[in-house]
């Protein structure tokens, strides 16, 4: 007879940063279902299933040291790095990243989300200024 045997497997500190960050970024209430290593004995088959976050109507599915999440099933994938700001910002930061492409939905993100961004004045970039500083809400 083959049993199943489930252990909890702990969000690795890395992961748990960054869903804390997605977590104060979009100030939604999220649910946090860690993983599980399934064990089928007496077979040597065994399954991890994922960490489960689920925020509104989403479920974000993470798995200890993939640099991937996915959305709702195993098609739809994303890469955590482009999608979070590192914590001393040297990554860059896209809107794009959250499909976000009118005026209008720019000004509705950062009117949301945004608590105060500072520039500095830079003659050498493409636009004169560059970003110094984001303070999220």
């Amino acid at each position: 007879m083959i049993r199943a045997i489930e252990e909890n497997i702990e969000l690795s500190d890395e992961l748990l940063k960054k869903i804390n960050w997605a977590k104060n970024f979009s100030g939604e209430k999220i649910q946090i279902e860690k993983g599980k290593l399934i064990k089928l004995l007496p077979t040597n088959i065994a399954y991890v299933e994922p960490h489960k976050i689920r925020i509104n109507n989403y479920t974000f599915l993470f798995f200890n040291g993939n640099p991937y999440f996915y959305i709702n099933d195993y098609e739809t994938n994303r890469d955590i790095s482009k999608l979070l700001l590192s914590e001393d910002y040297n990554k860059s930061f896209s809107l794009q990243e959250w499909n976000i492409k009118t005026k209008e939905e720019k000004q509705d993100f950062i009117s949301r989300h945004l608590e105060s961004i500072t520039f500095n004045i830079d003659k050498e970039s493409k636009y004169g200024i560059r970003l110094k500083d984001i303070e999220f809400k």
